[in-house]
C-alpha cells in the first residue's frame, strides 16, 4: 500500500472499491513527526465517551486488522454492522493524512453513516490537525 508518489489531499485508496471515501490532510507540518500508529492511537484513545459509545452501538465494530504498518503508513481494515471500514493513515513531509473508505453492506449502512459520517469527518479533521478531541469537547 506504500505510495511514494502520493499527492497532497488525494485519497490513496481506489475510489471504485468504496461507497464512501474521503481524505483529510494537515495543511502544514505538525511539530514532531510521529508514526501514524502513534498519532492515530492517541486519537482513538482520546475519543470522548459519547463518541465511543455511539460508534459501538451504531457500528458494532469488529477488531481492526492491520494490512500494512511502517514509520510512514498505517493501513487497517475493520468489519462493522454497516460494512467494511478501511483507514489509511500516513505521515508525509511532517504532515498527517487520513483516508477513510467504507464499502457498505446491503441494508441500512448508508442511513446509519448519514448520521455518523459528519461526526467522523469533524473528528478526522481534528486528528490530522493534531488537536486533542477530548480537550476540544464534542468531536
Amino acid at each position: 500500500m506504500r505510495n511514494a508518489g502520493a499527492r497532497p489531499g488525494q485519497p490513496e485508496l481506489p475510489a471504485d472499491a468504496f461507497d464512501y471515501l474521503d481524505c483529510v490532510e494537515s495543511a502544514e507540518p505538525i511539530g514532531e513527526v510521529a508514526e501514524p500508529s502513534a498519532w492515530l492511537g492517541v486519537a482513538f484513545s482520546g475519543m470522548p465517551t459519547w463518541v465511543t459509545n455511539l460508534r459501538r452501538a451504531a457500528l458494532r465494530p469488529g477488531e481492526w486488522a492491520v494490512v500494512d504498518s511502517s514509520k510512514e503508513v498505517l493501513h487497517m481494515v475493520q468489519p462493522t454492522s454497516i460494512g467494511t471500514a478501511t483507514i489509511l493513515a500516513r505521515t508525509i513531509d511532517g504532515r498527517r493524512r487520513l483516508t477513510t473508505g467504507i464499502r457498505f453492506a446491503p441494508g441500512a449502512g448508508r442511513w446509519v453513516w448519514a448520521v455518523i459520517g459528519p461526526i467522523h469527518r469533524r473528528s478526522a479533521r481534528r486528528v490530522v490537525a493534531g488537536v486533542e478531541i477530548r480537550a476540544a469537547g464534542a468531536a
